[in-house]
């Protein structure tokens, strides 16, 4: 009878430990549930400075090839 109750307080002990760990990885989800939700703003922000990077590129592109044609014109050299 002593070794039945032996056996029964260690599977409360075990019983008590995996329900630590289940909160412990419940808490752990919900942090890294904000984490992603802070991270996918950023990124969206990042792709958002990526667009318009690519698009003011084109503009100076524009804007260079203009200006070799008017100095090419006025001084005579590129």
């Amino acid at each position: 009878m002593l070794k039945f109750q032996s056996l029964r307080d260690e599977i409360v002990v075990m019983q008590d430990q995996i329900k630590a760990l289940q909160e412990n990885f419940n808490k752990l989800n919900t942090q890294m549930t904000k984490f992603y939700d802070l991270i996918d703003g950023v990124m969206g922000d990042f792709k958002k400075f990526d667009e318009e990077q690519t698009l003011l590129s084109g503009r100076v592109s524009d804007h260079t090839d203009r200006l070799e044609k008017i100095e090419e014109k006025v001084f005579g050299t590129a």
